[in-house]
């Protein structure tokens, strides 16, 4: 019985020890709720015919709350702050959390490789980011006097469209994803300094109408690529 008592004592304190080990990374699975020995049949016991149990033990939390989430999360944060800023003209406060929002986009990546965290769900959280970001910032421009309306309204419409190809692209593909394209970057990363010269009234509606152009001619050569693949195909990043 004593050795009985030793063995089981050590078996336990070595499950503790692997719960308080696996706890550390900052990625890992929060693990609560995962059934143990398998699932089990609707008499209570486990096999291969038994059914599998559903709820949040079977989620992975490490893909949602991570470093790189929560600095992408940030960017999300700020933006009732931009409004304010921009609202009350104070454009150097607008001007520095649009840097620190594009410099959280530039290695919010950077932070999922390193912890790897890296997933559809961080994926689609940067492009709400990008997406809230430029909403917010030019609809506030345009209801504060900082630009015309019009413009921003071509520039915002084009960007729905664009949504709704990554939409497309999700129901083609069959699982929650973001569109890779080189170019829709080009114009994410343009945008920033679209929203600079908006702020510091530099020719802000010409380059608005030209990035509305530029836009366009992105999203209908993405338009192009989401329709052309085949269902349930990656499209290669470019």
């Amino acid at each position: 019985m004593g050795v009985v008592f030793a063995d089981r004592s050590a078996h336990d304190g070595a499950h503790s020890l692997g719960r308080r080990a696996h706890g550390r990374h900052p990625c890992a699975g929060a693990g609560r709720g995962r059934p143990r020995g398998g699932p089990r049949a609707p008499d209570g016991r486990s096999g291969p015919g038994a059914r599998p149990r559903g709820g949040l033990g079977t989620v992975s939390y490490g893909k949602i709350i991570n470093p790189a989430n929560a600095a992408t999360s940030t960017r999300i944060l700020v933006l009732p702050v931009v409004v304010w800023a921009m609202a009350t003209h104070r454009v150097v406060l607008a001007l520095v959390l649009l840097v620190y929002s594009g410099v959280v986009d530039l290695v919010d990546g950077s932070i999922a490789r390193y912890f790897k965290c890296a997933g559809p769900f961080g994926e689609m959280l940067d492009a709400i980011s990008d997406a809230g970001l430029f909403l917010v910032t030019l609809v506030t421009a345009a209801a504060t006097g900082y630009v015309d309306v019009l413009p921003v309204a071509v520039f915002l419409g084009v960007g729905v469209l664009n949504a709704l190809g990554r939409v497309i692209h999700i129901r083609r593909v069959g699982r929650v994803t973001n569109f890779r394209s080189y170019m829709s970057e080009a114009v994410g990363g343009a945008t920033f300094f679209v929203l600079v010269g908006v702020l510091l009234d530099f020719y802000a509606e010409t380059i608005i109408w030209w990035m509305a152009l530029f836009t366009i001619v992105v999203v209908l050569h993405d338009y192009v690529r989401i329709l052309t693949m085949k269902p349930g195909e990656e499209v290669p990043h470019v």
